[in-house]
């Protein structure tokens, strides 16, 4: 099988994936899903009524994200765009939790076109509501908080207006959405590509390959990326598209440009640990897509989870614990862009002798003390130097690090509005630790805590990540 150009056993395994990843929404689930937004509509309705005299029912309700470029599937996060007058947008929040009978929390900040928002649930579906102010006709140049949602609705538009063939994009979008998050490389959070950049990315392979097959279009998106000139920006565009097209900025660092505005970039956050990270993961398919030309591989194992909890002998865990869920929200979004930086800073000051993967998904555990807890999980690799002595324990000192990143991490404006409501603990973690921990946060129980060493900081490494 050439890549690009599957057999027809390998086309009829990705459409059996699709049947099992991807069906077609129900009628039932659709006419839900309408009664949600209806639902919504009026609750905002209610609510603008009172704030402002501007207002004309009914509200400008718009959806947005995954049910805008139809992969969602039942149990996907409704986002939804409400385009609202000025002068009711600092009420809105308020209002809304006097108005719903829902707990109304605040939105945490996700992703580039992120703006103010809330989440809620409505009939048992999650709903994540973002406002934008409607004194703009059409979204600004740059992305603020006013009108950052109406971009994201701005660049969903864009895609699907530019693509050659709707059904076969939202297939690729679909299928590699599942692989990203199969294998890590999902979601803003770390600098990993976000559900629009991934989205960017399909559209541009669509328009490269503008008569190709699902099959083909998932096996060039795979060799296409992979061999990419990295340096050179990911983008839509309005003429014809060929790979290596775009010449590259020769600083070696990845842009997925969105298709609004001037030069914007939807991979702002982009740092060399997730970068690698998704060049590992796009190598790796290349390669299996090469033995199931021979029948040494299956499609199973191109979408198969990744085993980051199983791969590493040494990890840095970072627990959040709150007493309210909105507290979470906001302590969590505050401490992510922290991590970030401190992840940056390990690998630059230990010349690249230890590498870092953070896991892009929050776990949620239970804590034997705070009501809502959430961990945030690294695994730490050390390379062995030439000549090193396989046998010597290795040692990385983390605590200047650490201390830097507490005296940070402390300054949060609200840590004094929430003064004894939340707590952050960090620990080095064994993979055999990790694995009895996982044990009880899978059974639904109080998790393991072990017990604290006069060294915690300093983690021993062998220098060795488990194959």
């Amino acid at each position: 099988m050439a890549i690009g150009s599957p057999k027809t056993d390998f086309a009829a395994r990705v459409a059996d994936l699709l049947g099992d990843i991807h069906p077609p929404l129900r009628p039932e689930v659709e006419l839900e899903i309408d009664n949600v937004c209806k639902e919504v509509s009026d609750l905002c309705a209610s609510v603008l009524t009172q704030l402002s005299s501007d207002f004309q029912p009914p509200p400008d309700l718009r959806r947005i994200g995954a049910w805008k470029l139809g992969v969602a599937q039942p149990g996907t996060e409704l986002d939804l765009l409400l385009v609202a007058p000025d002068a009711a947008l600092p009420g809105l929040v308020e209002g809304l939790r006097k108005a719903s009978s829902s707990s109304i929390r605040t939105a945490a900040s996700d992703g580039l076109l992120n703006g103010p928002g809330v989440k809620f649930k409505q009939r048992g579906t999650s709903v994540k509501l973002l406002f934008a102010a409607s004194s703009h006709l059409a979204p600004a140049p740059v992305p603020v908080p006013t009108h950052a949602a109406r971009c994201g609705e701005s660049v969903s538009n864009r895609i699907l207006e530019q693509v050659p063939d709707r059904a076969r994009f939202c297939e690729l979008l679909a299928l590699v959405r599942y692989w990203a998050q199969q294998r890590g490389v999902f979601g803003s959070l770390f600098g990993f590509f976000s559900g629009t950049a991934w989205a960017i990315c399909c559209g541009c392979i669509c328009q490269m390959h503008p008569g190709a097959t699902t099959a083909e279009l998932l096996s060039s998106f795979f060799q296409d990326l992979c061999y990419w000139d990295w340096s050179a920006p990911i983008a839509l565009s309005t003429e014809s598209l060929e790979p290596g097209k775009f010449q590259g900025r020769g600083d070696g660092q990845l842009v997925v440009k969105l298709p609004i505005g001037e030069g914007l970039s939807a991979t702002p956050n982009m740092c060399e640990f997730a970068l690698r990270a998704i060049q590992k993961e796009l190598k790796r398919s290349v390669k299996l897509l090469g033995e199931m030309d021979s029948g040494e591989a299956d499609l199973t194992e191109l979408f198969a989870q990744h085993n980051f909890f199983q791969r590493y002998r040494h990890y840095i865990q970072f627990d959040f614990l709150t007493k309210e869920e909105e507290i979470m929200d906001e302590w969590l979004s505050w401490g992510q862009t922290q991590i970030q930086e401190l992840l940056q800073h390990c690998e630059s000051t230990n010349d690249n002798k230890v590498t870092l993967r953070p896991w892009p998904c929050l776990v949620d555990f239970k804590d034997g003390d705070w009501p809502h807890a959430r961990a945030i999980f690294i695994g730490i690799h050390r390379q062995r130097m030439e000549g090193e002595d396989a046998a010597t324990k290795q040692i990385i000192d983390f605590r200047e690090i650490m201390v830097k990143f507490l005296v940070k991490i402390s300054a949060w404006p609200e840590a004094e509005h929430y003064q004894n409501q939340l707590e952050l603990l960090i620990r080095p973690v064994s993979q055999d630790h990790l694995k009895d921990w996982l044990r009880h946060q899978q059974a639904g129980l109080v998790v393991p805590v072990p017990p604290r060493e006069e060294n915690d900081d300093i983690v021993p490494l062998d220098g060795e990540e488990v194959s």
